[in-house]
């Protein structure tokens, strides 16, 4: 049976404390009887034993790791629970390890959604990077597979539901690696882009210091700070108009989101030097250890029970009432052929025609000592 990766470190912390203990007591009995050549050997006895068991016990957790690093897992071994969301290109799925029943999200798209080289790049951009990065506030991915029509990204479960509930980033469809000091991509979601976006100028990483201050005004308020059913007019709003607080929050609140919306790029807070320690200093987050709450040491005022990991309550009924078509079900078929991806590759490549080898390094799957291929990010 396949030992999941919790399983096997709690396997081997067990053995490093018996180690310790049984290290300790010898030092003891040394220090005790050093003088009494029968305890002393008594003592030898005790360690060749105790020696042998360890061994023994050392080499039999080795062989567990290794047909655990072998095992490539598939589709086959995961079965749908329930939808949690549905978006333009795709669903995302609660899924059960059938090994372990330890539960994911699952994110599915529809090959014949994303078709220009654009639309590409972004899903494998958002593929490599739930791989690479290490960071204790973003998701990771765990596997991922690509059969004839659709692609699998298998990452995290968060039970707390929305952003209402829980914040943890996840969707990296439109990022970019490598980028210089400026950049002109139009992209993002119309509520929360800045002006220099809009206006389609050259912009910097300042721009997401806007959308951290539209983000922190929902927030509090529950909408955007410009708020149209109209993309235009949200446009326009957000180019020519300015926000009002309609709710009483705290100065140091208003303060905050003030500077972080100001039009002008080169005046709004985080667009220093500083870059994120101008705004991490700022009297609104007076009284946050930065460094507990990048250890995640800090206890949120709302932690979703961890015993009931499939519950759904904090998921909007729209999703999940929906029911598991037949076309949700995982089965990996006989069009879906093994591959190697980044980090160990797994099951699922697809590349029967030109069109599918579109996709190929796609599949993953993640190993137990895959840590040092990842790359962490600074706190911010």
């Amino acid at each position: 049976m396949l030992v999941s990766t919790f399983e096997m470190r709690e396997n081997y912390f067990d053995f490093a404390k018996r180690v310790k203990l049984i290290d300790k007591k010898d030092s003891m009995r040394r220090k005790t009887k050093s003088e009494d050549p029968d305890s002393r050997q008594s003592l030898d006895v005790f360690k060749k034993d105790q020696s042998e068991q360890l061994h023994d016990e050392y080499n039999e957790l080795v062989e567990r790791h290794q047909s655990m690093k072998q095992y490539k897992m598939t589709l086959n071994d995961f079965e749908v629970v329930k939808v949690l969301g549905r978006g333009g290109y795709g669903k995302v799925f609660l899924v059960n390890r059938k090994s372990d029943k330890k539960v994911f999200a699952m994110k599915v798209i529809k090959k014949d959604r994303v078709k220009n080289p654009k639309q590409i790049t972004r899903t494998k951009t958002e593929r490599y990077i739930l791989e690479k990065l290490e960071h204790p506030f973003l998701m990771h991915l765990k596997y991922a597979y690509t059969t004839k029509d659709k692609l699998f990204m298998i990452i995290n479960y968060c039970p707390g539901g929305e952003l209402f509930y829980h914040l943890q980033r996840m969707d990296f469809g439109l990022s970019k690696e490598h980028v210089s000091d400026r950049t002109d991509s139009f992209c993002g979601t119309a509520e929360y882009m800045a002006p220099e976006v809009i206006l389609k100028k050259p912009y910097t990483k300042s721009v997401d210091w806007w959308s951290l201050g539209a983000l922190m005004y929902e927030m509090l308020h529950g909408l955007p700070p410009f708020y149209t059913n109209k993309r235009e007019k949200t446009f326009g709003l957000i180019v020519n108009n300015d926000f009002v607080f309609t709710n009483i929050l705290s100065q140091n609140a208003m303060d905050l989101i003030t500077r972080l919306l100001t039009k002008n790029a080169e005046k709004r807070i985080g667009n220093s030097d500083l870059d994120a320690e101008e705004i991490k200093q700022h009297p609104f987050f007076n009284g946050i250890d930065w460094d507990l709450l990048f250890q995640r040491r800090i206890s949120p005022p709302f932690v979703p029970d961890p015993k009931k990991a499939d519950q759904l309550k904090y998921f909007s009924q729209e999703f999940t009432d929906m029911a598991i078509e037949k076309d949700d079900q995982l089965k990996f078929s006989q069009n879906s052929i093994g591959g190697t991806g980044t980090g160990g590759g797994g099951a699922g490549e697809d590349s029967s025609n030109q069109r599918q080898s579109e996709w190929s390094g796609f599949s993953y799957q993640g190993s137990v000592n895959d840590s040092s291929m990842k790359i962490k990010v600074s706190q911010i």
